[in-house]
C-alpha cells in the first residue's frame, strides 16, 4: 500500500514537471513573439513639410521608403609627435538626415515639391544666393512601437544638402527611388524629445505585457 502511494506521488510529480515545463516553454515563446513585434527599425513615420517658400501641404509619409540619422560628433585629427603620434578632436560634424523617397507615377511630383515654387525654380539662376530662411523644411521623425504608437525621435528645421538624384537600371521591377540629404539650419539648435515618465504615459496592453515579461 505504501509503495502504491509512493509511486502515485512520483507520477504526479512527473506530470506536474511536464506541465510546468510546457508552461515555461510557452512563456518563453510568447515573450519572443512579443519582442519580435516590438522592433522599431522597420516601423517609422516621417513628416516632411516645406516651410519656405510657403507650402501648406505635408508630404505623404507613405512615400518615405527608409531614412537614417547620422548624429553630430567630432572628427579626430592625426598629429605626428616624433616617432609616434596622437589624435586630438578637430572639426565638429553636424547632424545629417538621409531620406529615401519612393517616386510616384508622375516623376516630377517630388521634384516640384522640393525644388519648384509658383511654377518657378527655387534655386536662383541669376548668380544670387539663397539664405537658409529662404528655403527650408520642418521634419519630424517618429519610431512606432508594437502598439502602433508614435514616439518622437527628432525634429528640427532642415535645409537640403546637395541635389536630387534618380538612378535607373535594367534589373528587376523596382520602384523609382530618390535620396535627399538634409542638415539642420542651425547645428547648435537641439530639439531632442524628452521622454515622458512612465507614470504619466498611458500604456497599451502590449506595453504592460512586455513590462511583466522583461
Amino acid at each position: 500500500m505504501l509503495n502504491t502511494i509512493d509511486i502515485s506521488k512520483a507520477n504526479s510529480k512527473v506530470i506536474r514537471y511536464k506541465q510546468n515545463k510546457e508552461a515555461f516553454l510557452k512563456h518563453i515563446k510568447d515573450a519572443q513573439v512579443v519582442k519580435s513585434h516590438a522592433q522599431w527599425s522597420d516601423q517609422f513615420w516621417v513628416e516632411v513639410m516645406r516651410i519656405e517658400p510657403f507650402n501648406t501641404i505635408i508630404l505623404n509619409p507613405h512615400l518615405v521608403s527608409s531614412f537614417s540619422i547620422t548624429y553630430d560628433g567630432l572628427e579626430a585629427e592625426h598629429i605626428p609627435m616624433g616617432s609616434g603620434s596622437m589624435y586630438v578632436f578637430g572639426d565638429m560634424t553636424p547632424l545629417k538626415l538621409d531620406i529615401v523617397f519612393e517616386e510616384e507615377a508622375t516623376w516630377d511630383d517630388l521634384y516640384n515639391y522640393f525644388f519648384i515654387s509658383d511654377n518657378k525654380p527655387i534655386i536662383p539662376s541669376d548668380g544670387t544666393y539663397l539664405l537658409p530662411k529662404d528655403w527650408y523644411f520642418e521634419i519630424q521623425v517618429y519610431a512606432v512601437d508594437s502598439g502602433w504608437h508614435k514616439k518622437s525621435i527628432y525634429h528640427n528645421n532642415f535645409i537640403i544638402d546637395g541635389s536630387m538624384q534618380k538612378d535607373f537600371n535594367t534589373e528587376g521591377g523596382q520602384i523609382q527611388e530618390i535620396t535627399l540629404s538634409f542638415v539642420p539650419m542651425n547645428s547648435n539648435e537641439r530639439k531632442f524629445e524628452k521622454n515622458k515618465s512612465k507614470s504619466n504615459t498611458k500604456k497599451n496592453i502590449w506595453d504592460r505585457f512586455t513590462d511583466i515579461l522583461f
